[in-house]
């Protein structure tokens, strides 16, 4: 089965034993990566909140600035996002 120093013979032995051997790195070095391979659920982009709830946003539009006017009546010490 084994030719010398113990290295297989065939090239479907290396292909097995390199498979097995990469089982193993990935069994070993699984909560790492996988530790590293996470994200936050909700990637948050501030440049784009401010763009779509923004002051300048909501002052374009007849609508957006009834929402302002709102908020200042209600007492709100944050009037936009």
């Amino acid at each position: 089965m084994s030719g010398e120093c113990g290295r297989p013979r065939s090239r479907t032995q290396k292909l097995q034993l390199q498979n097995f051997l990469f089982i193993k790195l990935i069994d070993i070095f699984h909560d790492k990566i996988s530790a590293m391979a996470t994200k936050q659920t909700l990637q948050r982009k501030a440049k784009k909140h401010a763009r779509v709830h923004g002051f300048l946003k909501r002052m374009m539009d007849h609508d957006g600035r009834n929402v302002l006017k709102r908020r200042r009546n209600k007492g709100r010490a944050k009037i936009t996002a």
